[in-house]
C-alpha cells in the first residue's frame, strides 16, 4: 500500500462483531437462547429488541445446531471465529495459520456461513445508525472514512473513491475473503473501502494469506506502515521508429516490509497499472506544465528542468494532503524530467513549447 488509513472509531457497526462473539461465546457456557445470549446495548431499555428479530431468528436456528455439538466441538468453533477475526495478526504474521475446524460443507457450517452473511447485510439496521444521524449506517462509516482519509484511494494511488455525498458508496471490500473466511464477514476490521477497480477488477476474492499455497505476509489497511518509493525510467529503441519505453520500480521505504510489498504488487497488479497510467498520461501532464509558463518561452535547458522541479514540489504538496489521484506518480515522473531524462528528450518539450510562442 502507499499509506496506512485511519480507521473509524467507536462507529455502531463495530457492535455486529461483539453480537457475534457473544451468541457463539454463550454456546460454549450452555446459556438458554434469548436476552441472555446478546450483549446489553441490544437489550437495554433505550433499544427496541424488535427491530432485531431478523437477526435474533437467524441466530436462534444456529444457536440450536450448537447446541447439538459437544462442548469440545463449540469452543473449538469458538476459537475458530477469534482467530479467523483477528485480521491484523493475521496479516502481519506469515507463521500464524487461519484455524479450519469447521467443515463449511456440513449443515452448521453452512449455517454460519449463511447467519454471518446476513449479518454483514443488516449492517444498515438502525440499531447501528449514529445517535441522530439519519444517514444508513455503512453510509455514515463512509462518509467518517473519507473524512479522515481523504479520497485517494490508498491502494493504487491511482483512483478516487466515490463522493460520500452521493447517494452510492464505494464498496466495503472483504479484506480477507467472505468466501474463505465467512467469520469475518461482518468484522468492521476487515471491511476495508477499496476504489471500484482495485476491488472488483484486480483484488477480487483473492486471499492474501496465501501465494500458490504458501503462507505469506500482507499489508494490514489500519496500521503503521512505511510505504513504497517509485522510480521512473526510460528508454528509446536505437532503431526508427524510436519508441520510447518506460518502466516503474517499486521499492519498499522499510525493507522489513519487502514481502508485504510483494504480495501486494502481486495481487492489486500495481507495476503495470502505474505503467500504463505513465504510457497513457505522460504526454499529457507535460503538456499541462507547459501551459503553466504562461506564454513565456524555455531559455535554455536549465529552465526547463528548474520548472520540473516546481512541478515535483506542487505534486508533493498533493501527495502529502491525498489531495488529487495520481500525484505520487506524477512526482516521480517530474522527478525524473528534472534528473535523468535524456538531453533529446528534454529539448523536444522545449522546442514544441517554444514554437507555439
Amino acid at each position: 500500500m502507499f499509506y496506512a488509513v485511519k480507521k473509524v472509531e467507536s462507529h455502531p457497526c463495530f457492535d455486529m462483531q461483539e453480537l457475534i462473539y457473544s451468541v457463539f461465546y454463550s454456546a460454549t457456557q450452555n446459556k438458554p437462547f434469548g436476552k441472555g445470549v446478546f450483549p446489553k446495548q441490544f437489550t437495554s431499555p433505550n433499544r427496541i429488541w424488535g427491530y432485531l428479530k431478523g437477526v435474533r431468528d437467524d441466530f436462534e436456528t444456529l444457536y440450536k445446531l450448537l447446541l447439538r455439538k459437544s462442548v469440545t466441538e463449540r469452543k473449538q468453533i469458538y476459537s475458530q471465529l477469534v482467530n479467523n477475526n483477528m485480521i491484523e495478526f493475521l496479516c502481519d504474521d506469515s507463521t500464524i495459520d487461519p484455524e479450519g475446524f469447521i467443515n463449511w460443507g456440513s449443515k452448521l457450517g453452512k449455517k454460519i456461513k449463511e447467519v454471518i452473511a446476513s449479518c454483514y447485510k443488516k449492517l444498515d439496521l438502525s440499531h447501528f445508525k449514529v445517535p441522530g444521524c439519519k444517514l444508513p449506517p455503512t453510509h455514515r462509516y463512509y462518509r467518517d472514512y473519507i473524512s479522515l482519509n481523504k479520497s485517494v484511494c490508498p491502494f493504487c494511488s491511482i483512483n478516487t473513491y466515490k463522493n460520500p455525498l452521493n447517494p452510492r458508496r464505494e464498496d466495503f471490500d472483504h479484506y480477507l475473503p467472505k468466501s474463505e473466511y465467512p467469520m469475518a464477514a461482518a468484522n468492521m476490521d476487515n471491511l476495508v473501502p477499496m476504489c471500484n477497480e482495485c476491488n472488483q477488477d484486480f483484488k477480487g476474492p483473492e486471499d492474501l494469506l496465501y501465494e500458490a499455497g504458501n503462507r505469506v505476509a500482507a499489508f494490514y489497511p489500519f496500521t503503521s506502515l512505511a510505504g513504497v518509493s517509485i522510480i521512473v525510467k526510460s528508454t528509446v529503441n536505437p532503431d526508427p521508429p524510436y519508441i520510447r519505453a518506460w518502466s516503474v520500480e517499486l521499492l519498499p521505504n522499510d525493507v522489513a516490509e519487502s514481502s508485504k510489498v510483494a504480495n501486494w504488487m502481486r495481487v492489486f497488479s500495481i507495476e503495470s497499472r502505474l505503467i500504463n497510467e505513465l504510457v497513457q498520461h505522460h504526454d499529457e501532464w507535460m503538456q499541462q506544465s507547459m501551459d503553466e509558463m504562461a506564454g513565456k518561452p524555455f531559455k535554455s535547458e536549465k529552465s526547463f528542468i528548474d520548472h520540473m522541479k516546481s512541478r515535483v514540489k506542487m505534486e508533493a504538496l498533493k501527495v502529502k494532503r491525498r489531495s488529487a489521484p495520481g500525484s505520487q506518480l506524477r512526482m516521480e515522473f517530474y522527478k525524473y524530467m528534472s534528473s535523468s531524462a535524456d538531453a533529446i528528450y528534454i529539448r523536444s518539450y522545449m522546442k514544441q513549447h517554444n514554437a507555439t510562442i
